[in-house]
């Protein structure tokens, strides 16, 4: 069997594995590579590097998709991190001295915690010899959005979101879409109490039915003056 006949046939390859080794398929892991014994392809992040001088030190690259254990083995000083959950707001963004950009990473913002140089929480005593940079996480004003923001900051504690708060949603009326399905959780632990207040109104549909902000229709330049703040301590 060749790979282009298994690829659009993978759940009837790894159902007939499963099948001739005698394993129920109930209760069984459901990855192909994990049931047919194959590597399975790295995850790979986007990253964008934001400062000249950083960007020296890997040949003049500024946009990088690559394994994230490869992103993981750089060993770039860099001071601030700033993580867009879309891509177009990624790649919108203008150079910031010894700053880098994750982009769209969604759910996937756990592989974070696979990065060394980012110091998360649980590798923060082992990691002690890492400077420890800023980190501003910015998503969309809707409940996915504050899901992956509580995720981040269940990794990096000292995570700062922008742009993610009633003030802005409300300023922003005439640019409100609906979210098609809103996140179920009633509660998400690691919120602030105002991010919190936040992600309950748009559960609870306390300014209307389903409703998102996306953070591409919000005005560049303001969104330009938020990230400039919060790097300004850095």
């Amino acid at each position: 069997m060749d790979t282009k006949w298994i690829e659009p046939r993978k759940a009837v390859v790894r159902d007939f594995f499963l099948a001739i080794q005698g394993k129920p398929m109930v209760g069984e892991s459901q990855d192909f590579h994990t049931v047919c014994g194959l590597r399975k392809p790295s995850g790979k992040l986007r990253m964008r590097i934001l400062c000249p001088q950083l960007r020296a030190m890997v040949a003049g690259l500024s946009d990088i998709e690559s394994p994230v254990q490869e992103i993981a083995s750089m060993r770039l000083p860099v001071r601030a991190v700033i993580i867009v959950e879309n891509l177009e707001t990624g790649l919108a963004l203008p150079d910031y001295e010894g700053t880098v950009a994750f982009m769209r990473l969604g759910h996937a913002v756990s592989e974070l915690a696979r990065i060394p140089w980012l110091v998360p929480d649980a590798g923060f005593g082992a990691s002690s010899k890492h400077h420890v940079p800023k980190l501003v996480y910015w998503g969309d004003i809707d409940t996915h959005g504050f899901a992956i923001l509580s995720r981040a900051r269940g990794i990096f504690s000292r995570l700062e979101s922008i742009l993610m708060d009633e003030a802005t949603f409300l300023a922003s009326t005439l640019l409100w879409v609906t979210e098609a399905k809103p996140h179920r959780a009633e509660e998400l632990c690691h919120l602030t109490p105002a991010e919190t207040d936040t992600y309950t109104g748009l559960r609870t549909n306390r300014w209307g039915e389903n409703l998102r902000l996306e953070q591409e229709r919000l005005p560049w330049q303001a969104c330009l003056r938020a990230i400039q703040e919060a790097l300004s301590s850095v």
